[in-house]
């Protein structure tokens, strides 16, 4: 039987988001409860609102070290990756190139404002 969310404490919440990381559905995990109704009662309490983003931000703080400690170590994926995050205005972006079978351009593609009906278009084609 799940735990009713309103028995939990302010103090029990804060634990759990610490525990967890600040991921709500493990903190619901943890305690056998609902994790939408633990969602509510945070997102409506102010206190635990601002504790559940610092989880969120101490977490950040975590992967950003680890993700520096292989760039240290030259790991060339997370390389790739802080630079397609973080240096985009030197150029590190990834764009998809868009082409025909052969590597041709694809030309210029039309796209209709709206669908033309069946008398619409025999009206505008019968006058060419």
């Amino acid at each position: 039987m799940k735990r009713r969310v309103v028995d939990l404490s302010r103090d029990e919440i804060k634990d759990g988001l610490v525990e967890c990381h600040g991921i709500v559905a493990d903190v619901a995990k943890l305690y056998n409860c609902d994790r939408t109704q633990l969602n509510r009662v945070i997102l409506e309490d102010e206190e635990l609102t601002e504790f559940y983003r610092n989880a969120k931000e101490i977490l950040k703080d975590f992967v950003e070290a680890q993700l520096l400690a292989l760039i240290r170590k030259s790991h060339p994926a997370a390389i790739i990756f802080y630079l397609k995050c973080q240096a985009k205005e030197r150029g590190y972006v990834e764009r998809q190139e868009v082409t025909a079978k052969d590597g041709e351009p694809l030309g210029q593609i039309a796209v209709p404002i709206r669908a033309t009906s069946i008398e619409e278009w025999e009206a505008q084609n019968a006058a060419a």
